[in-house]
């Protein structure tokens, strides 16, 4: 006699994820359009052959050499702007589409109005270059790019910050918004007399995960009755303001390339004093001691 016996069939394993992955690039131009350049599907592509900007940038070293003394004395060192290059390939199913498509992305390419190159890791983790134009040497077509549907450039940017930027990171809110006490109280025949609350942070302090130094943005509103005055003290440095109205904004750019003070959005930097801001070094954790007297809150954040 024989015997059949019917089994399921093995469930395959499912298959293993890949053990590398590639970057993903967007540009994003000046005028807001965007090009998610590792998808050919998109109709610009990002070739790989001869990108370059994404590895350290240059620098310019600076010494003191003497005849009677050996060796030299090193004086520090200047970060020198990039020029990345890319090979792109501009693909269209139709002549009209690959005309839109070509003129899409020169026209977000300016050489005075910066765009966004962003990166993007496998894990997610993003960084970004502003970039302007800068060249593309005129191609020799061998066939008409609007019959054929495609032509490749390579092109040259300029980026004059070389640094590759992060997400921007915040502080915690820190400030007073409680209402001020009169001082003479409710019964008392003399003259209202309110004394503002005071907030002295001394246990604040802003991590710096960069390679570089970062200057931070200091964003001071005013609330209830206001801020008399914003003091600010980081890494020996100190900084001082006042007052600050009930609803307004106090922003202090500490940048040194583009220091500035702002009201309202009204240029108040000269009113600053003293004015000596100091970075958050790379790498490092700066204690900050913030003094608000009055209603209002204070926030810090730097890329």
């Amino acid at each position: 006699m024989t015997y059949i016996v019917y089994a399921a069939a093995p469930i395959p394993e499912p298959p293993l994820p890949p053990a590398f992955d590639g970057f993903r690039h967007r540009w994003t131009g000046w005028d807001g359009t965007s090009f998610d350049l590792s998808v050919p599907t998109a109709g610009v592509q990002l070739l790989q052959d001869g990108i370059t900007g994404m590895h350290m940038p240059e620098f310019d070293q600076y010494m003191d050499e003497h005849a009677s003394v050996d060796g030299a004395r090193y004086r520090g060192s200047r970060t020198r702007v990039r020029n990345p290059e890319w090979t792109l390939g501009i693909f269209g199913d139709s002549s009209k589409e690959w005309r839109a498509r070509d003129r899409s992305l020169w026209h977000s390419l300016h050489q005075d109005h910066p765009g966004l190159w962003t990166v993007s890791d496998p894990d997610g983790v993003s960084r970004s270059l502003t970039c302007r134009y800068r060249s593309a040497p005129e191609v020799p077509y061998a066939r008409d790019p609007m019959r054929a549907g495609w032509a490749v450039h390579q092109v040259t940017l300029l980026a004059v910050n070389p640094y590759w930027e992060g997400a921007p990171i915040h502080s915690p809110i820190w400030g007073n918004t409680e209402s001020p006490v009169n001082f003479t109280g409710p019964s008392d025949s003399a003259p209202d007399f309110y004394i503002s609350g005071a907030t002295s942070i001394g246990s604040a302090a802003m991590t710096n995960p960069g390679d570089v130094d970062a200057w931070p943005t200091y964003t001071a509103k005013g609330t209830g009755t206001g801020l008399t005055s914003v003091r600010i003290q980081a890494a020996g440095g100190d900084m001082f303001y006042g007052p600050v109205a009930a609803g307004s904004t106090l922003r202090i750019m500490t940048d040194p390339t583009a220091p500035l003070a702002t009201l309202d959005g009204v240029d108040v930097s000269g009113a600053v004093s003293p004015w000596d801001p100091r970075p958050i070094p790379a790498g490092e954790t700066s204690p900050l001691l913030v003094t608000l007297v009055g209603q209002g809150t204070l926030q810090a954040s730097f890329t």
